[in-house]
């Protein structure tokens, strides 16, 4: 399960554009935004989420959550430690 900030919202879509080439199935579980995204996440109540670096890095800096990949092209300057999907074998860049 995962949590995102609304259906069709950028969150949502950057979840399908990671599922669709690895053929995977996710059951989403929308919120009224980011920040609600975020508490379902960090209280466990769903396995992933995919959000801003903005919103997400200082919760990762403060060991609430790990990040797992990022989306782009290339690695964020401020969290050079994170890979792209790219570099793991998965064609699912997504630019918002």
């Amino acid at each position: 399960m995962f949590s995102l900030s609304g259906l069709y919202s950028m969150s949502h879509l950057r979840a399908e554009a990671f599922a669709g080439p690895l053929v995977l199935k996710f059951r989403h579980v929308p919120t009224a935004g980011g920040g609600p995204a975020h508490t379902l996440l960090v209280g466990k109540q769903v396995d992933f989420a995919t959000q801003y670096p903005p919103t997400t890095l200082p919760l990762v800096a403060g060991k609430k959550l790990r990040a797992l990949v990022v989306q782009g092209d290339r690695r964020l300057k401020v969290a050079s430690d994170i890979p792209t999907v790219k570099e793991l074998g998965v064609d699912a860049e997504f630019y918002a």
